[in-house]
């Protein structure tokens, strides 16, 4: 389903718009979904998240206690992991 939207350009923007559209072999509609996706997805990516105070709680639990054999053991491995993008060739 999609849902009609009227918006309002200053006439330079609207312009660039179509210029954009034209040069591309997109649609205006097209431009400016993938400009919306990229705001939704930069601004999620500095969202807030808000836990009750139970979910808080466990949260300072988990950080009060200490790691496991297990999970220190997996830290090291990952700290010793040369990653491809840390190679310099």
């Amino acid at each position: 389903m999609s849902v009609a939207l009227t918006v309002r350009l200053p006439e330079f923007t609207a312009r660039r718009l179509d210029e954009v559209s034209k040069s591309s072999n997109l649609s205006k509609t097209d431009l400016i979904l993938e400009g919306l996706e990229s705001v939704f997805a930069s601004r999620l990516d500095r969202s807030v998240t808000y836990l009750s105070d139970a979910q808080f709680e466990a949260v300072l639990d988990i950080l009060d206690n200490p790691l496991s054999q297990e999970a220190l053991e997996g830290r090291e491995r990952l700290e010793s992991t040369t990653f491809p993008w840390a190679n310099k060739s």
